[in-house]
This record gives C-alpha cells, structure tokens and sequence, in this order.
C-alpha cells in the first residue's frame, strides 16, 4: 500500500492494508481518539516516527527497488543495529507498503521478506524463501541444485523488487573453520552471494553488530551490498527533546504530555535508555493508563504508574 504523500510530517499512522482508504495522519489519529485504552495504547506501538535513519533507509530501499527494473548489479543495503532500536521495523514497514497481491492468475510480491530464527542450511534458505513467496509445501527431497532453479523462476513469476532478511546475523557460522578470510560467510554466504549474482535483486540485510562486522570483513559481501545504516540506541540531547516532542503531537491524546521537557525527556530516557522499541513500549502503557482513567494527558502518576507496571 503507498503510503499517503499529502500532509506527510514526521509522524505517519499505522498501516491501513485497504489500498482504497487513503487518510492523513491526522483524519488516523482522530480516529484512534475515540477507540478504547487498549486499542490506542496498541495504536502507539505500531505508530510510524520518520526519524532520519529512517528517512535513510526509505530513500535507500526505494533507490534499490527502482535499479531492480534495469540493472544487473542493483546492490544491496546492510541495517546494523542491537535490539530494539527499528531495523524489524523498517522491513514491516515495507512488506506493509507494497503488499502481496493476489488475482486470478498470478501473484505480485514486490518485497520478499523473510526472518533467520537460527544458521539455516544453505537449502533452507532457498525453501524459507520459497515459503514466503506462498509455497506452501517445499518437500524435503529435493536438493538445493534443483531447488534453486524453481527459486529464481519464481522470483520472476511473482515481479519480486527487493528481497529482505532480518536477523541475518545468523548468516555468521557459529562452527566450523572461518580462516578463509574470502568467505567468512561460508557455505551459506556462498548461496547467498549465488542467488544475488543470478536473480540480480537487491538484498537488504539487518541485524545485530557481528553482522556489521561480517560485511567490513568480507569483500565479496561489501562490494554486492555496500550499503549500510547503523541503528543506535538516543542518547539525552537535543535530538532526544526534538524526538518525544514529534511523538508528543502524535500520541493518541487530546492534549500534549510535555514528553520533551527537560525533567520529562530526561525521566523518560533514563526509563527506556534510549531504546526505541522500550520507548514505544513504555509510552502505550502510559496512554493506556491515562485513557482507561478518562484524562486527555498523562500525567505523573501515570508515567510512574506505567514504569511499575512494566518493572522499568
């Protein structure tokens, strides 16, 4: 789904998946204003802050995507950053943005997204890929030298633009010999630097530091995907202030929390560290509280009231 261009501010709704609904943020918070506790605390956690590192990675992926349609080396992006601070976030966004269709006689997947929840074989990467382009069944006999074919056909068929893997520090071996200084990703990154070579789609890479390192480590890595973003938890400044002020505006509440006041930013930072996904976390608790007692801000005790709750 595009996300709307009109009155587009740093602050953006969550994703409405009906392409035929087109609201601003502002027509989508009014909205939240008369939902239930529950319902605008979630509305808090799936909210969309257009921080730069954001704005980065949009302008970034949206570059690789175009060079898709006509270039055989498009490149790649690497997202590096610890947990919490937005990269599962970027790559829903994008699955959200551009959505699988389905008709009659195909399907159109423009962003194949996938998540490692461990080192996969260099086999089940390509049939996790599969999977996540709607193949329901992949049946374990077939070996990745004829897996890989259907693959890339499919890929094709579904007018895949960008593929995405998250948590993909896992592509690091955690065994076996890393001393070939050509191929630290192994047999796994070798698969991978293949499929890139023949599909000639970008890659978006995320996660954690080691990640980061494997790229700096690893010419052939760098040179397909020289892209990278570096996530990092806020420090308490200026931009901090900037930051709960923009979520201040957008919170769903009548009125503004003074989130970016200089003993509030510096409680709230202290509370969540810096860490996005804590903050956000942290935040809908608070409008939960405060809505579910009937206030148009939070006040104090809810602030205080949300940290026990959630043993911050």
């Amino acid at each position: 789904m595009d996300v709307i261009e009109r009155d587009r501010t740093l602050f953006e709704p969550p994703f409405v998946f009906n392409k035929e609904v087109k609201k601003s943020p502002h027509e989508v918070r009014m909205e939240a204003l008369a939902r239930s506790p529950l319902e605008r605390a979630k509305y808090v956690e799936t909210m969309l802050i257009r921080t730069a590192e954001f704005e980065q990675a949009q302008a970034t992926i949206e570059s690789l995507m175009q060079r898709s349609e006509a270039l055989s080396c498009p490149g790649g992006l690497c997202i590096i950053g610890d947990g919490g601070t937005g990269k599962s976030f970027i790559s829903e966004y994008f699955v959200r943005r551009y959505p699988i269709e389905e008709t009659a006689l195909r399907t159109f997947c423009p962003v194949l997204a996938m998540q490692f929840f461990a080192t996969p074989t260099p086999r089940q990467l390509v049939a996790d890929l599969l999977t996540a382009l709607g193949y329901r069944f992949v049946r374990d006999d077939i070996p990745l030298k004829k897996l890989t074919p259907i693959l890339l056909k499919a890929l094709i068929e579904c007018s895949v633009k960008i593929i995405m893997i998250d948590e993909a520090h896992h592509l690091i071996p955690s065994s076996g010999s890393r001393r070939n200084k050509e191929r630290l990703g192994g047999e796994l990154g070798d698969v991978a630097k293949n499929l890139y070579d023949k599909c000639k789609l970008p890659f978006v890479w995320s996660g954690r530091p080691s990640l980061g390192d494997l790229f700096d480590a690893d010419k052939q890595f760098k040179s397909r995907w020289p892209g990278t973003i570096r996530l990092v938890e806020y420090k308490y400044d200026d931009t901090w202030k900037i930051l709960l002020d923009v979520i201040d505006e957008a919170l769903p509440m009548e009125r503004k929390s003074g989130l970016g006041e200089a003993t509030r930013a510096g409680s709230i930072h202290q509370i969540t560290r810096g860490n996005f996904r804590i903050l956000k976390s942290y935040l809908s608790e608070c409008v939960r509280l405060a809505c579910a007692d009937g206030r148009q801000f939070i006040t104090p005790d809810h602030f205080e009231s949300a940290r026990y709750a959630l043993s911050l």
